[in-house]
């Protein structure tokens, strides 16, 4: 009924210079200009960027952090290509994307985890927190016994840190005392 209400990001990338004839190139918007294409929408409105193939690639990298529905390990993805490509510090890529430093180590830290690790905690909708926790234990075949007493126990966050600090620092045991 209004149309496109954000207009999508392209860039000019040239064709055939010698007719100086210019393409465009889709930086963010991709769903909106799939919407628009499905309901047959010819034209749509955008914005065009003077921008080289790297800055284009990070604005569409920090377009799709910006999206809901990434999950935990599609950001700590999306940070560590965003950071290669530019070779840029966690400290510029956390000024980018309004976050701390901290913020970026941790998500970058998720990247430890084993694809098997992470499917489960996907799978059981677990917190980036209790992926955090987790990275305290250093062997994955450990990691992966404590996520299925973790699940098994539907632990909490806080469940969750306990359990892998008893892990990790076992109590001593009560001492026996025989008696003659």
């Amino acid at each position: 009924q209004y149309g496109i209400l954000q207009p999508l990001t392209v860039r000019k990338i040239p064709e055939n210079s010698k007719f100086s004839i210019f393409q465009y190139e889709l930086i963010a918007g991709e769903r909106r200009l799939r919407a628009a294409r499905y309901i047959g929408v010819r034209t749509v409105p955008c914005i065009i960027l003077e921008a080289d193939t790297q800055t284009s690639a990070a604005l569409a990298i920090i377009e799709n952090l910006h999206r809901d529905n990434l999950n935990i390990f599609e950001e700590a993805s999306a940070i560590a290509s965003l950071i290669e490509l530019h070779k840029l510090t966690q400290e510029q890529i956390a000024k980018q994307l309004s976050l701390t430093q901290a913020a970026i180590a941790n998500k970058l830290r998720l990247l430890k985890l084993t694809e098997a690790e992470k499917s489960v905690i996907l799978s059981n909708n677990l917190t980036e927190r209790h992926a955090r926790a987790l990275l305290k234990i250093k062997n994955s075949a450990e990691r992966i016994e404590a996520l299925a007493h973790i699940t098994k126990n539907s632990y909490n966050v806080k469940q969750t840190e306990e359990y892998i600090e008893k892990l990790l620092n076992p109590k001593d045991s009560p001492s026996t005392q025989i008696i003659s």
